[in-house]
């Protein structure tokens, strides 16, 4: 279960930071940070510990270590919100 977890997550950070990355021309910035790159998550609900606790801050580090932003919205469990 672990194993699964791990790999969702290592899966949504790589699509975090491919989008970051975006393709490059002659006049685009090279890095993620230089083009203002912000990814945004709207969890359903933190009151699910995993989200808060642990999916969430991996995330952030993974898009932060790209040199993206990361934006999260927790949407108690909201549908209209989220």
């Amino acid at each position: 279960m672990f194993i699964r977890k791990s790999a969702v997550i290592l899966s949504i950070a790589a699509m975090a930071f491919a989008a970051c990355s975006g393709a490059k021309s002659s006049t685009a910035p090279t890095s993620a940070a230089a083009t203002g790159c912000k990814v945004g998550v709207a969890w359903s609900t933190f009151q699910e510990e995993r989200y808060g606790l642990r999916d969430e801050p991996g995330l952030k580090g993974a898009v932060e270590a790209g040199g993206g932003t990361y934006v999260g919205n927790d949407a108690k469990n909201s549908a209209e919100t989220q």
